[in-house]
């Protein structure tokens, strides 16, 4: 039945019958089919949406009439601006100056103006509704099939006007009342064609016999249930599809639900587990940083969280405590590197080296020199095979020290580096501070004439070596010189290196030998005093030639060597001047 062709049969019915009576009663139903398509389901609901849409425009045109119109809402925004960009007061008239302008329940001209907005706002707001529920109108699509049945113009172009006026805020209840009225005498009409039509349907039947009429009769009805049934069909198979979709959507819905469980399990698990392997080394790392047995830090990983729960298994004596407000930001900070320092000697696939900068800004200076040690015998490769390589970037003048004294001992596998210059934009020198390599920058400057650059690294090479002779040999220094950085010049430093010799040498225990003894006494020390310092202190040295420089760098070395002996074919420094 649903393969039929229905306008076929019709088409030979009218054939084998004949008569212009069966065509006319075909094209008379065929209208009123189509007319009962036009005709609303539900009329009231239709009037009821309607009048909604006309009581918003009616408030409007009420409130359009008390503001007064959008020249008005420029002005009272342009007031409210003024009012409050010079500090008017709100009694005051910005146009004329005038003042004491109270209002009805005792509001000022400001309170007005903000009331007036508050209208143009709502003006707004309705027009938004009123935008909304045209919008969502049921019988918009009705409205236009009815002009285009009725072959009327005049319905479409009424249709399309409101549609503009609507889109564009300016409709008016006046307007509005005269759409709904033609749309009201539209449906009047449709109601009256289609009464018509059965009237001449039943005429025409009567003319017919009963078996032709009731035939295209019951023809057209099939038709219809047909129709209706192919409608059916056609949502059926929609559902069905849409069933299939749906199930397919759950399924992923269930496995990508499962799969995030699984992997959230398995990385907390994970998490859980390297919490407890790098805890012990945590605890460790931090005891050595704060020296403080007292405080032991504990891990807990957050279940549904990326958080790490940071807890004091042990705060003197007592347990089990958070650690945030507990904790300084030195011990904080400590407690975080501790973490970090941790994790990354846990990683099988850890980078080959690492870079801090300004690791310990907020420590204390001994916890600054624990933190270092931690670093150098246990975190770097100096004394683990498999640590890391440790560039350490500071500003801190007590860490230059340690740097500079730990790069100068013999065995040491520190490097100490000291840049200088004006970065991003200009050049940046790079001070190496470890003796030899001092020493080979000077020489190659002084090569290549440039004195402007090797003086200053030259007083500082002199400035090295006498300190260096100082610790390496244990001089006792004044104790000013020893507390305070301000004394250790260069003159300071030598005359102390002086009065040592003299008194070992008074005292008959001086391991220097004689011509050991008589260079630093009668030739370089006052050499260095009396002529190439005076000349650091003038800074007339900028005048002498490289060739001149070359020969003080060379006594400056003559200098060095004087405190050392000779041993398996090498020079090594004496423990101190009364002891090899």
């Amino acid at each position: 039945m649903l393969k039929v062709n229905f306008d076929l049969l019709i088409a030979t019915l009218k054939e084998a019958e004949g008569g212009k009576t069966q065509n006319e009663l075909v094209e008379k139903n065929k209208r009123k089919e189509s007319l009962a398509l036009l005709q609303s389901k539900n009329s009231t609901a239709e009037f009821e949406e309607l009048s909604k849409i006309g009581e918003l425009i009616k408030a409007k045109d009420e409130l359009i009439v008390s503001t007064l119109g959008k020249e008005f809402n420029t002005l009272y925004n342009t007031a409210k601006d003024i009012f409050e960009k010079s500090n008017l007061q709100k009694d005051t008239c910005p146009l004329c100056d005038s003042s004491d302008l109270i209002f009805d329940g005792n509001k000022s001209l400001y309170d007005v103006i903000i009331n007036k907005l508050k209208d143009f706002e709502e003006i707004k707001q309705l027009n938004l509704q009123i935008k909304k529920q045209w919008n969502v109108f049921s019988g918009k699509q009705r409205i236009i099939s009815i002009g285009l049945y009725l072959e009327n113009n005049k319905n479409i172009n009424l249709y399309t006007e409101a549609e503009r006026l609507i889109s564009s805020e300016s409709i008016n209840k006046e307007e509005y009342n005269k759409l709904v009225s033609y749309l009201i005498e539209t449906d009047k009409k449709v109601s009256e064609e289609q009464n018509k039509l059965f009237e001449e349907v039943e005429n025409l039947k009567a003319k017919l016999p009963a078996s032709i009429s009731e035939t295209f009769e019951k023809i057209n009805n099939v038709k219809q249930l047909v129709f209706k049934i192919k409608q059916l069909v056609e949502v059926t198979e929609e559902g069905k599809e849409l069933k299939k979709q749906v199930v397919k959507i759950k399924q992923w819905q269930d496995y990508l639900s499962n799969l995030t469980q699984q992997i959230s399990s398995a990385e907390t698990k994970l998490n859980q587990t390297i919490c407890v392997d790098i805890e012990s080394n945590t605890r460790n790392y931090f005891s050595k940083i704060i020296n403080n047995n007292n405080i032991v830090p504990s891990l807990t990983r957050a279940v549904k969280s990326q958080d790490l729960d940071l807890e004091l298994e042990t705060f003197f004596n007592t347990d089990n405590l958070n650690a945030t407000p507990l904790l300084s930001e030195s011990y904080r900070n400590a407690l975080a590197i501790s973490i970090f320092l941790a994790s990354l000697m846990r990683s099988k696939h850890k980078a080959k080296f690492v870079v801090f900068d300004d690791i310990c800004s907020s420590f204390d200076a001994g916890n600054q020199l624990s933190l270092m040690n931690l670093l150098y015998n246990e975190i770097s490769t100096a004394f683990n095979p498999d640590g890391l390589q440790i560039i350490i970037l500071s500003h801190d003048g007590l860490l230059r020290k340690y740097f500079n004294s730990q790069s100068s001992q013999p065995e040491s596998k520190w490097r100490s580096i000291e840049l200088q210059g004006l970065a991003p934009h200009g050049k940046v020198l790079i001070i190496n501070n470890e003796n030899e390599q001092l020493k080979t920058t000077i020489i190659n400057q002084l090569n290549f004439g440039n004195i402007n650059i090797a003086t200053p690294l030259m007083r500082q090479y002199l400035e090295y070596v006498s300190l260096d002779i100082i610790r390496k040999l244990r001089i006792p220094v004044p104790f000013d010189m020893a507390l305070k950085e301000d004394t250790r010049t260069i003159s300071e430093c030598l005359n102390a290196i002086q009065a040592h010799i003299k008194l070992t040498k008074l005292a008959n225990i001086c391991i220097l030998d004689a011509n050991q003894t008589l260079a630093v006494q009668t030739t370089i020390i006052p050499s260095i005093l009396g002529n190439w310092l005076s000349h650091f202190e003038t800074n007339s040295i900028m005048s002498l030639n490289s060739s001149t420089l070359l020969g003080f760098m060379s006594q400056i070395d003559s200098f060095y060597d004087c405190f050392k002996y000779d041993k398996d074919g090498s020079k090594c420094f004496y423990k101190s001047l009364i002891q090899k």
